[in-house]
């Protein structure tokens, strides 16, 4: 969950999505998106587990960076964040500067 970042976007006007599917092709999803300005959260856990998750295994990251990359090429901004910098979130102050450079200091709401 993100509860933080959840509030800062409403502030703004914007919604945002949990598990977020992005591309119609494949099932890829985010944890968390706000389509209206392209703006994903991915939380990596696992990456402190003994023997790492998936996301840290070879097929795991090759699969990961592909879909990045073609989240890239649809104009998507993806923030990758660890559990913890979702705890003291991090994600907002990611989020702000990207407000400040998409919308050029613009407020939305």
């Amino acid at each position: 969950m993100i509860p933080m970042l959840e509030i800062v976007a409403r502030q703004q006007g914007l919604d945002g999505a949990h598990e977020f599917r992005f591309c119609k092709e494949r099932k890829w999803r985010f944890d968390y998106a706000i389509p209206k300005i392209k703006f994903a959260v991915e939380i990596e856990g696992g990456i402190f587990k003994r023997g790492g998750g998936r996301h840290n295994r070879p097929v795991g990251m090759i699969k990961d960076m592909e879909k990045y990359n073609y989240a890239t090429l649809d104009g998507w901004a993806v923030f990758r964040f660890t559990p913890a910098e979702i705890r003291h979130n991090v994600e907002v102050i990611f989020f702000n500067k990207y407000l400040e450079r998409v919308l050029g200091g613009e407020k939305r709401a």
